[in-house]
């Protein structure tokens, strides 16, 4: 662990719970630009940092009345949702072969429209529930943040601001988002995505559990862009009446930007900010839920939703009003999830609620090696031949029919080891409570 000077503010250092040594100079250096910056208070680094799109990953902070949509870009909600499967399904002699088919029937992997659902899997009256939650959420939040902002508030009240979620104002704001509402927003619901987002199969003794890694899809991305679009326009001194005609233009791309200073939101854009932050997390809640009762409806095992395990590394937590990006909640006694890498599966334990931690913990491993590096395969045939070699024999003894070109970016190895992420861990996670489940089966889409 080491501190990082503030010199916005002397009294509130970045620290980093990592040793030094692991921390390679591009991180430091994009850590240090986040020093006072509007939206970072009481700024806290996890064990799995490395340097993102914009901002940290393995970053948390306190809420503050200003909001950057950099701080948590375009994977909003992403997280790990994990369900118990029965040992006696994987001892049958054609189990995983079972599991993996069933998988592969009913999740759409991969990045772009053409991996989504061709129909809806979920009725549009089948989302009522889902908006109540976030109408519910939306109320509590509105509350805490009152009571923590009073002066903020009094100048423009968030109750205000706050829209009523229902089908009729989902199809207005993917509109407004340049979203299909039936493309982008019905059969995005129960689809994976690409990059390090995943299904596995994972195994602790005789226990098992399906888990799946995914965000908002289409939604979170759209909601990024549109208000990076908007900030855009209004540091360059323009307006926000092109916004929702370009926003869906905005390529990846202008994540990668460094952490900018004049990025954010306030007064009551902010507060709308937050509003589609609810939506946004919610939906990617309830599109890893869709995929594991599709899973296992399709094995005829029941789903039931008390047995979830969850935790969201890409979010703002609207209970304890904790920014997290690449980080979990980890607060004492509530069960949370490490995803390691493709081979070493996850970690399933207790949190401590560490307050010098934010009650937060490590995400996963962390990028040594950035994407774009890790996953270069240009050069002759044989050269790919010989690196997709490399990766099988990574792999070891895990089942997977992805482990290709397209997913060579998130072979074990890009990765930092997970043994320096676990011993960093034993602060912030109950090492009594802690299970550590390897893969079994992993299946991954392209790019």
């Amino acid at each position: 662990m080491f501190s990082i000077p503030n010199s916005a503010d002397p009294s509130d250092p970045i620290v980093v719970h990592l040793a030094k040594e692991y921390v390679d100079e591009a991180t430091r250096q994009q850590i240090e630009s986040m020093c006072g910056h509007p939206a970072v208070q009481h700024a806290r680094i996890m064990p799995d940092c490395h340097k993102g799109s914009g901002t940290c990953v393995g970053f948390t902070c306190c809420l503050t009345p200003v909001m950057s949509p950099g701080l948590i870009g375009g994977d909003i909600g992403c997280g790990v949702s994990a369900v118990p499967l029965p040992a006696s399904l994987m001892k049958k002699r054609n189990g995983t072969t079972k599991l993996k088919r069933a998988i592969h029937a009913t999740i759409p992997m991969g990045n772009g429209q053409q991996n989504v659902h061709r129909e809806p899997i979920i009725a549009e009256e089948q989302y009522d529930d889902f908006y109540q939650e976030c109408n519910e959420l939306a109320l509590r939040f509105a509350q805490s943040y009152k009571e923590k902002f009073p002066a903020v508030n009094a100048s423009v009240d968030i109750l205000h601001c706050m829209p009523t979620y229902s089908r009729e104002w989902t199809k207005q704001r993917c509109e407004q988002l340049g979203l299909s509402y039936r493309k982008d927003y019905l059969c995005c619901m129960g689809t994976l995505g690409g990059g390090n987002h995943f299904v596995e199969v994972d195994c602790c003794e005789e226990d098992y559990l399906l888990v799946v890694h995914s965000g908002s899809r289409a939604l979170g991305q759209a909601i990024y862009r549109y208000w990076s679009q908007y900030v855009r326009h209004r540091v360059s001194g323009g307006g926000a009446e092109k916004v929702s005609h370009t926003a869906h233009a905005v390529d990846d791309d202008d994540e990668s930007a460094d952490f900018d200073k004049n990025f954010y939101l306030s007064g009551e854009m902010a507060y709308q900010y937050i509003f589609d932050m609810i939506w946004a997390q919610k939906y990617a809640e309830m599109n890893r839920l869709a995929m594991l009762s599709s899973v296992l409806a399709e094995l005829g095992l029941p789903f039931d939703s008390r047995q979830i395990i969850q935790s969201v590394h890409n979010y703002i937590d609207f209970e304890d009003l904790i920014v997290r990006k690449g980080a979990i909640r980890a607060h004492e006694g509530e069960k949370c999830i490490v995803a390691l890498n493709m081979r070493d599966g996850i970690l399933v334990g207790e949190g401590l609620g560490k307050e010098e931690w934010n009650a937060s913990a490590a995400h996963g491993c962390g990028r040594v090696l950035p994407r774009g590096v890790a996953g270069r395969t240009k050069g002759t045939k044989k050269d790919l031949e010989v690196a997709l070699q490399r990766f099988k024999a990574e792999m070891g003894d895990v089942d997977s029919d992805t482990i290709t070109a397209d997913t060579i970016d998130e072979r074990p190895s890009a990765y930092r080891d997970p043994s320096i992420v676990l011993e960093a861990l034993h602060d912030t996670i109950s090492e009594t409570s802690a299970r550590r489940y390897v893969t079994v089966v992993s299946a991954k889409g392209g790019k």
